[in-house]
């Protein structure tokens, strides 16, 4: 169930985030949220912490958006 739902969300917050990086590097933040409803199933624990890594990207960015510091 939950690797249907990767794609939807990881391009959702790409786009709120106004694409300012790759699409690919917010799949790490899409799996990371969806943990509970068995992403072992789906993908391997290499594969998350290369998606993890990529998710470094996008939070250590300088892109400053509206949204920042506002949670």
């Amino acid at each position: 169930m939950a690797n249907r739902f990767i794609n939807p969300i990881s391009i959702g917050l790409w786009e709120y985030d106004k694409k300012s990086q790759n699409s690919i590097n917010y799949k790490g933040f899409a799996w990371q949220g969806l943990e509970d409803w068995g992403v072992p199933a789906y993908i391997s624990q290499t594969e998350l912490d290369e998606l993890k890594a990529l998710t470094n990207i996008v939070t250590h960015d300088s892109y400053s958006s509206d949204c920042n510091g506002r949670f």
